[in-house]
């Protein structure tokens, strides 16, 4: 058990206590450790200052370990808690800080842990499960007693033995009961909300109306939401983020790919990332966590998308669009180029639930991408497959010139008789499963039954599409 640094002139006033039980014990030590690593950092300042010292300043020498003997006397267990408790009262436990939303906003800050009966309907608190930090907002003089708290003994943290008010943890603190229930009592009001719900000028309000009151007509009543930062979604994003930018496996797989050579597993990114800083040079006055982000907030982009439409142009000299002008559009070569790279440079069966995946996301993208060519073509001057050049099928006609139907009416007869979106989907069918590796995956029989369930959604998606043009 690692006991703090003590000083001879101290020694004799003060005794190591070791609880009787086990349990209480672990906890005692987990306590003596954490104090004497801050002790230690303290000393080693004060030591760092006096090695600094000339000659002639022997009442800086008394200073410093005069300090020295402060130090030691403070960090002794009984005496620290007992500063502790009275320090507590100056921070609480959040999971949504108002001062992320505005730093000088002075409404109440949030505790909750969501709603666990919406289950995934909803991202909340509740989503992270137990990889949920709570923070500690306050004077940030007092963060040392969240850091206190937080210290885990046999799978639960001393705050949360201290709500229950332990015996154990009281054995530990000190053989006064008396006095250590008053420090349980003081350490457990950090879980506890210190006023009732307010907002400020500051913050984010949305004035939410209800219905008109019957009693005063024409008066309207309000709920007053005011929507706040969660810092424990934002510190387990932050979390995420640093692991897939910097851990050595992204590094890796990164270096990997530059070289064109196999891995285990491919690598996320993350474009148009922002980040927000809180708190300048003093990221604790937001928060704990904030101060364990060094103030760094991570911001996805939630912009529209800049549309760079390709200029559609009549599909002359070709049989289906599907022979080579669908699939060389920028688009599509990109989606189709990303697939085969990840396909080359990912260690990975054409079965594999990732390759599954990866298939089904570039599916959708080419689904966009096909309905989005069609809604091009649809504006170029009707009647344009009549040009001598047009050697387009007929149903792929119906398809992609449905106006020159208003003035033809044989065409417009041929379109409504002939089932041209069965072909239409028939013909993308064989384009796409060509082009995803679809023939290696029927190979397998819970494979071909996923991307046959995928493509029959896909499929009848398309159809209501085509039908609109009917």
């Amino acid at each position: 058990m690692i006991q703090p640094v003590k000083d001879t002139a101290l020694a004799k006033d003060r005794t190591v206590r070791t609880p009787a039980d086990a349990r209480s014990a672990r906890m005692q030590a987990a306590i003596r450790e954490f104090l004497h690593k801050r002790l230690q950092l303290k000393l080693d300042d004060v030591q760092k200052r006096k090695t600094k010292l000339k000659g002639g300043q022997a009442d800086k020498a008394r200073e410093l370990e005069l300090k020295r003997n402060k130090e030691i006397a403070r960090h002794q267990l009984e005496e620290w808690i007992a500063d502790a408790a009275l320090r507590a009262s100056r921070i609480e436990q959040a999971t949504h800080i108002l001062k992320l939303t505005h730093p000088q906003a002075k409404g109440t800050n949030l505790l909750a842990l969501g709603n666990k009966a919406i289950a995934d309907t909803y991202v909340g608190t509740h989503t992270i499960g137990t990889d949920l930090r709570l923070d500690v907002i306050g004077d940030a003089a007092a963060l040392d007693v969240a850091a206190f708290l937080s210290l885990g003994v046999d799978g639960k943290s001393l705050l949360d033995y201290a709500i229950g008010r332990d015996p154990d943890l009281a054995a530990a603190f000190c053989a006064d009961r008396q006095q250590t229930e008053k420090w349980m009592g003081a350490f457990a009001k950090l879980a506890q909300p210190r006023s009732r719900p307010a907002s400020h000028k500051f913050a984010k309000q949305v004035y939410w109306p209800l219905a008109e009151d019957g009693k005063q007509s024409g008066k309207v009543k309000y709920h007053l939401l005011a929507p706040l930062f969660s810092t424990s979604i934002a510190h387990y994003v932050w979390k995420i983020i640093e692991e897939d930018r910097f851990s050595v496996d992204a590094q890796n797989a990164r270096a990997a790919r530059r070289t064109r050579t196999a891995y285990p597993h491919g690598y996320r990114t993350y474009p148009d990332l922002a980040i927000q800083r809180v708190g300048g040079a003093n990221p604790q006055n937001a928060g704990q966590l904030n101060m364990e982000r060094n103030g760094k907030n991570y911001l996805l982009p939630s912009l529209p998308p800049a549309w760079r439409a390709e200029r559609a142009q009549s599909p002359l000299y070709v049989n289906s669009i599907f022979d080579h002008l669908f699939g060389n559009r920028t688009r599509v070569r990109r989606a189709l180029g990303a697939f085969q790279e990840w396909r080359e440079g990912v260690v990975a069966a054409v079965d594999s639930a990732p390759a599954r995946r990866m298939r089904m996301g570039v599916a959708r993208e080419l689904h966009d991408e096909l309905l989005q060519f069609a809604a091009e073509l649809h504006e170029v001057k009707p009647g344009w497959s009549l040009d001598p050049g047009c050697q387009l099928n007929p149903e792929e006609q119906c398809w992609l010139d449905p106006r020159r139907a208003d003035s033809d009416e044989s065409f417009a007869a041929f379109c409504r008789t002939n089932g041209w979106e069965d072909s239409v989907c028939a013909r993308y069918e064989n384009w796409l499963s060509t082009r995803l590796d679809v023939p290696a995956v029927l190979r397998s029989q819970t494979e071909a039954a996923h991307w046959a369930s995928f493509l029959n959604e896909e499929l009848h998606m398309i159809r209501i599409e085509l039908s609109r043009h009917d």
